[in-house]
C-alpha cells in the first residue's frame, strides 16, 4: 500500500476524508468512533508522525525544550524556568516558554503545535480538562508533568512535584494548636490532584484533633485558581454570619486576591483572620504582612526537571520507566497566624 509520509497517505489507506484525519491527530472536532478507529489502526501500523519523519521523532533532533504553564502571572514559574533552562544549556539545549492562561482550550492547541517537530520535550504544568489528549501525546513526546499528576495508567512519562500536602498538614496543625476550628479551605478545582492532595491533608489533621466536618464544610471554597476567584471567596466567607477565624489558602494568585480583599476592606491579618498559605507566595516579602508560606527549593527541583528531561530525550529505545519525585518545601513562617478567640 506504499509509504505514508502525510495525512493523505493516512486518509488515503483508511478510507476516510483528510479533514478527519486531522481533527483525529490533533483531537478537535468530532470524529465518528469507526472512523477514529480506522485513523488510528492505520497510524499504529505505519508509525506515522504528523510533520515530522519517524527518524526525527526517535532522534528527538529539535535542541528546545518546551515549558508550558497554566498560570498567566506567576513569578515563581519564572524562577524555575530560569534554573532549568541553565541546567539543560550544557547539554545544548533552549527552552521556549508557552502560557496556557488557565485554559484547556489554548492548551490544547499549544500541545499540538509544540509535538509536531518544534521540541524534543514538553514540561507541562497542565490545566484541567485535557488529560486523555496529553495522555495518548506522551506516547509521542517525552513529557514532564510539573504539580499536576495525570494518573491514567496509560501516560508514558514522568511526573515532578513539591511536597505542598505536607505543608497543608503542618498549617493545618498550627492552626488548631493555636485554638482555630473554623478554618476556611480556599484553593483551585479539587479535580486537580494538587489541590485534591492539600484537601486531604487539611481534612485528616482536623480529623485528628477532633474536628468535625460540620464545623467548616461551609468555609470550602474551590474553583479555578486566579486573583479574581480568590477576592470573591474572601467575601464570601468573611460575609457569613459566623464567619472562619483562620483560612488555609492553596494557590499563589488566589491568596493575593484573598489578601487584596481583606486590605481594601480593612480586615486585619492575623487580628481577624489568621492565614497559612501551603504554597510558593511571589513577593512575600513585600506584602503588608508576611503570609506564613511554603516554597520549594527551586535549584533542586529545576534540577530534578532538567535531569528528567534530558534523560527521556535521550531514551531512544523507550526503555526508562515511569518516573515519580516530591520534593520537599521549605515552611516560611510569617506574622499572619495568631491565637484564636480575640474576634468573634
Amino acid at each position: 500500500m506504499g509509504e505514508v509520509r502525510t495525512i493523505r497517505d493516512v486518509a488515503r489507506i483508511a478510507g476516510v476524508s483528510v479533514a478527519s484525519v486531522s481533527r483525529t491527530i490533533n483531537d478537535s472536532g468530532y470524529v465518528s468512533p469507526s472512523t477514529r478507529e480506522k485513523i488510528e489502526k492505520v497510524i499504529r501500523e505505519y508509525d506515522f508522525h504528523p510533520n515530522m519523519s519517524a527518524r526525527d521523532l526517535k532522534t528527538r533532533s529539535s535542541s528546545l525544550i518546551a515549558f508550558v504553564i497554566s498560570d498567566e502571572i506567576n513569578e515563581y514559574y519564572y524562577n524555575l524556568i530560569e534554573v532549568i533552562n541553565r541546567r539543560i544549556k550544557s547539554d545544548g539545549y533552549s527552552m521556549i516558554v508557552c502560557n496556557s492562561f488557565n485554559d484547556p482550550l489554548i492548551e490544547k492547541r499549544n500541545l499540538a503545535m509544540l509535538s509536531n517537530g518544534a521540541v524534543s520535550c514538553i514540561i507541562l504544568n497542565r490545566c484541567l480538562g485535557n488529560e486523555a489528549f496529553i495522555t495518548r501525546l506522551s506516547h509521542r513526546i517525552p513529557i514532564i508533568l510539573l504539580h499536576r499528576r495525570i494518573r491514567d495508567e496509560e501516560f508514558k512519562g514522568d511526573y515532578v512535584d513539591a511536597d505542598f500536602p505536607q505543608a497543608a498538614y503542618v498549617y493545618t496543625k498550627m492552626l488548631l494548636c493555636k485554638g482555630h476550628r473554623r478554618i476556611a479551605f480556599v484553593s483551585g478545582n479539587l479535580e486537580l490532584g494538587s489541590f485534591a492532595d492539600r484537601f486531604t491533608a487539611f481534612r485528616k489533621a482536623m480529623q485528628e484533633e477532633g474536628v468535625d466536618g460540620g464545623e467548616y464544610e461551609d468555609c470550602i471554597r474551590t474553583g479555578t485558581a486566579t486573583i479574581q476567584m480568590g477576592g470573591e471567596a474572601m467575601e464570601s466567607l468573611m460575609s457569613q454570619p459566623k464567619p472562619p477565624s483562620a483560612a488555609l489558602i492553596c494557590h499563589n494568585l488566589i491568596c493575593i486576591g484573598a489578601l487584596r480583599w481583606l486590605k481594601r476592606n480593612r480586615i486585619e491579618i492575623p487580628d481577624r483572620l489568621s492565614i497559612a498559605a501551603p504554597c510558593n507566595l511571589n513577593l512575600n516579602d513585600l506584602y503588608y504582612v508576611s503570609i506564613s508560606s511554603a516554597l520549594p527549593d527551586l535549584e533542586e527541583l529545576g534540577g530534578r526537571i532538567a535531569q528528567y528531561a534530558i534523560s527521556r530525550i535521550r531514551d531512544e529505545a523507550g526503555q526508562i520507566p515511569c518516573r515519580s519525585s516530591v520534593l520537599h518545601v521549605n515552611l516560611l513562617f510569617g506574622d499572619s497566624i495568631r491565637e484564636a478567640g480575640q474576634f468573634t
